[in-house]
């Protein structure tokens, strides 16, 4: 059975897509932890496309594989710390005495 077909996998899964991009859009408007919200994109666009992995046509070229280039793109320069508040959040204490919450920000 797939997982589309069971109705228990889907009341746990459609509330996770949603709060989901829901916190992704959030974090990328206000530029607020740019590198976890990028990352988690990118895993959940990678989830939207592994049931379709050899489409009829070119799996290469297909949109999820550009988007999740393009956030893994973005995470890696550090987006949030050009127009976000990710450069704000650095400078604040506990993220100084605890530098691995740096790598969630932008």
């Amino acid at each position: 059975m797939a997982i589309g077909e069971s109705q228990a996998a889907l009341n746990i899964v459609d509330p996770m897509v949603v709060y989901g991009q829901i916190f992704i859009g959030v974090a990328l408007i206000l530029g607020a932890f740019i590198r976890f919200a990028l990352l988690m994109a990118a895993l959940q666009m990678l989830l939207f496309y592994l049931p379709v992995l050899w489409p009829a046509y070119n799996p290469v070229l297909d949109d999820h594989i550009f988007y999740i280039l393009a956030f893994g793109f973005l995470g890696a320069v550090g987006a949030g710390r050009v127009f976000g508040l990710d450069a704000i959040i650095e400078k604040w204490r506990p993220v100084k005495e605890a530098p691995q919450l740096a790598y969630a920000l932008g």
